[in-house]
């Protein structure tokens, strides 16, 4: 097949990464429309492309409209008002999505934009800053094809509120074009705002060793020096090139959520798409034995329920995970538990806990 015919097919890493963008709205959407705590949720995509590809697969913008018409109609009794709003600087892509969204029963708000990203994030972080109340929550998906608008500062500026959430998807395998290239030097001229991006987080890519490590930096350097949780999610294409998607939160059920919706879409490890259909189940009892090793080491001195709680989410694993190994460790009387009359396999590592600052437990591990 030649290169025209492919190129608006969707490719496996493209789907990958609409699988993670949706399944994180219906996972988390249905929580936000049951909470008498929210009142509006805004789903903003700044980059959102065209409708259909050629192969007849919906684009993100298409996908998320009929996620949140899905989440509303199964929702009745929820008075919780639901915006999405779409951007595409292209006139073409613009005008096909408007046709669309016109053709469309209007269940919600949809508002349509064609401007510069960076123009439109500036005017979206005064309306949330300076114009919303504490029962509103935004939702934030940044996919900049041709990386000419990203920057550190309007990241932060979005998050700042603690009531929104972003989501940025990298081309990681493009930042090592900035390898061996000191200030000054040439590169690329469509890749000069990616290199800028990754400076000003501090980022030196000489020091790093490969994709998957610089994943993690970038990772870390989102958390904004911990004010913020951060995870990421590789996608690797069929020619060995990775892709990330990196989400940002000022909550951590939040956190909860897209590491529930890592471990959906890859069930071994809960870290990323390979392009490949291939079971292994010594991949998923690796990466148990490598959170149980962390565990043990993060057990050395006493830990609370809500402290291990928090610490298993940022290792990218769920509650479940840890409460096994536990469970593994008491039978084989390694944890010291305060207070000892604690029901055997009780460990109350859960967001209902964590939100009430309840600590029922003390663990920590017998050497």
């Amino acid at each position: 097949m030649s290169k025209k015919e492919t190129k608006n097919r969707i490719k496996p890493h493209t789907e990958a990464k609409l699988k993670f963008y949706i399944c994180y709205l219906e996972r988390y959407l249905p929580i936000l429309f049951k909470s008498p705590f929210i009142g509006k949720i805004n789903v903003y995509d700044m980059f959102c492309g065209q409708v259909l590809y050629d192969d007849g697969k919906e684009s993100g913008a298409v996908r998320a409209f009929n996620k949140i018409k899905e989440v509303q109609k199964n929702n009745p009794d929820s008075n919780t008002e639901i915006t999405l709003t779409l951007n595409d600087l292209s006139k073409k892509r613009f005008k096909k999505i408007k046709e669309w969204l016109e053709s469309q029963a209007e269940a919600f708000t949809t508002t349509l934009h064609n401007e510069d990203a960076s123009d439109l994030i500036k005017k979206l972080i005064d309306g949330i800053n300076n114009k919303q109340n504490s029962k509103t929550r935004n939702m934030v998906f940044i996919d900049p094809y041709g990386y000419k608008k990203i920057d550190k500062s309007l990241i932060e500026d979005l998050l700042i509120n603690e009531r929104t959430e972003v989501i940025v998807f990298l081309p990681i395998n493009q930042m090592f074009r900035f390898k061996d290239k000191a200030v000054g030097d040439d590169v690329k001229k469509d890749f000069l705002p990616l290199k800028k991006f990754i400076e000003q987080f501090g980022i030196d890519v000489d020091t790093v060793n490969g994709d998957v490590e610089l994943i993690k930096v970038i990772e870390q350097s989102l958390s904004f020096s911990e004010k913020y949780f951060s995870t990421s999610y590789h996608i690797k294409n069929q020619q060995g090139k990775y892709y990330a998607l990196f989400f940002v939160t000022s909550h951590i059920y939040g956190l909860e959520k897209i590491v529930e919706v890592k471990w959906k879409l890859d069930d071994q490890q809960g870290s990323g798409f390979n392009n490949t259909n291939q079971v292994d189940m010594f991949l998923e009892t690796q990466k148990i034995d490598e959170l149980k090793e962390k565990l043990r080491l993060y057990l050395q001195e006493s830990r609370n329920n809500n402290e291990i709680y928090e610490w298993t989410l940022k290792q990218g694993f769920l509650p479940k995970h840890t409460n096994q190994i536990l469970k593994e460790l008491q039978n084989d009387n390694r944890l010291k538990i305060t207070p000892n009359t604690i029901r055997k396999g009780s460990f109350y590592i859960n967001y209902d806990h964590y939100k009430k600052q309840t600590i029922k437990i003390g663990l920590q591990i017998i050497s």
